[in-house]
């Protein structure tokens, strides 16, 4: 019990420095952007409104959803039954909202208000069994609080990527070379920095869900179920797509696709 205190203490440090340096870089880039304006103004504004676009979008864009649909729970008996199990077993609450979303992961995300995301695949895929136990990974999640630490997290990587993605853009622009390729540059040494400082922490979050749900429904219950759910997800995201393109590009006509 003392260890696992102490990995804790360890955790909450680790990802307290590393969301200071992310938001402290950021911080700075914003301050070092609004001094250029102050200098050069109008000049700045005509080469590098992309970047002010950039850093809007970056703080404020939400993230491409897809399709997604809100479950009631009258809608899905079987799976609101799982979770009233998983419920009783840790004492967590009910997420704020139960979403089915295009594709085959399965997620939890939100601030305040709690949301579990599951794939329309997995959810027909996956029985009751498997179910349970993948569900039991995302409540670790939940019990340990990961996603507020994962919202903010989220926020920097997001600023970090669109920023690089921009600059990437402008950089074949003659005239503003000499602007976009530094940036661009930062940028791209920045989230590779980033990655690596965060790997282990991300890692860390995944093992300790894994162990949640493996004491939950026992270790081979849960690795079964996780190798299951690999294969879908595999299938599902790449496999399936890749014969798909292949069958149009020879204008071939897509029938019951479900029976593949």
């Amino acid at each position: 019990m003392e260890a696992n205190n102490n990995s804790d203490r360890f955790e909450l440090i680790y990802s307290f420095f590393m969301l200071i340096f992310g938001f402290g870089i950021i911080a700075c880039f914003l301050v070092a952007i609004g001094f250029i304006i102050y200098i050069y103004n109008f000049m700045f504004l005509i080469y590098c409104w992309p970047i002010l676009v950039g850093i809007w979008l970056g703080i404020f864009r939400k993230s491409d959803k897809g399709y997604e649909m809100e479950l009631k729970q009258e809608d899905a008996k079987k799976l609101n039954g799982i979770i009233e199990k998983i419920i009783k077993k840790t004492g967590q609450k009910k997420p704020y909202k139960i979403i089915l979303s295009e594709g085959s992961g399965i997620a939890v995300s939100g601030l305040f208000r709690k949301k579990l995301i599951i794939g329309l695949a997995t959810l027909q895929l996956l029985n009751e069994k498997d179910l349970l136990a993948i569900i039991a990974h995302e409540y670790g999640h939940f019990a340990k609080k990961d996603t507020i630490l994962g919202y903010f997290t989220y926020r920097i990587q997001n600023f970090i990527e669109l920023q690089k993605e921009i600059n990437k853009q402008n950089i074949g622009v003659s005239f503003t070379i000499v602007i976009y390729l530094p940036t661009w540059l930062f940028f791209y040494l920045l989230s590779k920095y980033y990655t690596l400082i965060s790997l282990w922490y991300s890692r860390r979050v995944e093992y300790r869900a894994d162990r949640f749900a493996a004491d939950l429904v026992g270790e081979k219950e849960f690795a079964d179920a996780l190798v299951k759910y690999c294969v879908i997800s595999e299938i599902f995201e790449n496999v399936i797509p890749q014969h798909i393109i292949h069958f149009l590009q020879q204008d071939k006509q897509l029938v019951k696709m479900n029976k593949m």
